[in-house]
């Protein structure tokens, strides 16, 4: 054997410290970024299911007035949809009624602030011989 070989001992980074809790640290770091977010995407989804319900309100009550019922009976149907607590107002007057609807929101995990919602329908009043 012609050269004597000698292997150098393998360099050693390790300074004592072990890493087996990095991961854990990562995650505690993590959680709440994640859980704030969750919150946020649902409250989104909230107000939109909320609206969904205005404008299906609004809608139903001014095709209520444009059928000739009257103004207690189309905010009452207005109400099924909104909710108890929609400030509805109506007018049937004209060739076309209108309704709109409001309606405040608290805003989950963000305090007291609240949104206003609202929407708006119209409708062309039928003729009481069209039918």
């Amino acid at each position: 054997m012609g050269r004597n070989q000698h292997r150098a001992p393998p360099i050693r980074r390790d300074s004592g410290r072990s890493e087996t809790g990095s991961s854990t640290a990562e995650v505690a770091v993590l959680l709440p970024a994640l859980a704030v977010l969750l919150a946020f995407a649902l409250g989104a989804g909230g107000l939109g299911i909320t609206q969904i319900q205005l404008e299906e309100g609004a809608r139903v009550a001014a095709r209520e007035l444009a059928r000739g019922e009257s103004a207690p009976a189309a905010a009452d149907a207005a109400r099924r949809h909104a909710g108890g607590d929609a400030l509805i107002s109506v007018d049937p007057g004209g060739d076309y009624s209108r309704v709109s609807i409001r309606r405040d929101v608290r805003i989950p995990l963000v305090g007291t602030h609240v949104v206003t919602l609202s929407a708006d329908a119209e409708a062309r009043t039928e003729s009481p011989g069209a039918g």
